[in-house]
């Protein structure tokens, strides 16, 4: 729960940046990559990935996932962690 509460803090606080990478957060690529996807199907970030494309149509590359924060993480961040 920390890194899904560090992950929604960043990208709250830089949501007017757009699409943000999140590799500095958790140096397990392959957690923080799972952790993004389940952020997704609740609805509070977007995740965006681009797969780069090798000869015969075959996928040698696949970027690290783009995150940003969608109007629902903006207001759970704010219900959950923002003191009023």
């Amino acid at each position: 729960m920390k890194l899904y509460h560090s992950i929604l803090e960043f990208l709250y606080q830089n949501r007017e940046k757009g699409f943000l990478g999140i590799t500095h957060i958790c140096l397990n690529p392959n957690l923080a990559t799972l952790v993004a996807k389940e952020m997704k199907e609740e609805g509070v970030i977007e995740l965006k990935q681009r797969r780069f494309q090798g000869e015969n149509r075959t996928f040698n590359f696949i970027s690290p996932p783009r995150l940003a924060i969608t109007p629902l993480g903006i207001e759970k961040y704010k219900s959950l962690y923002l003191l009023n």
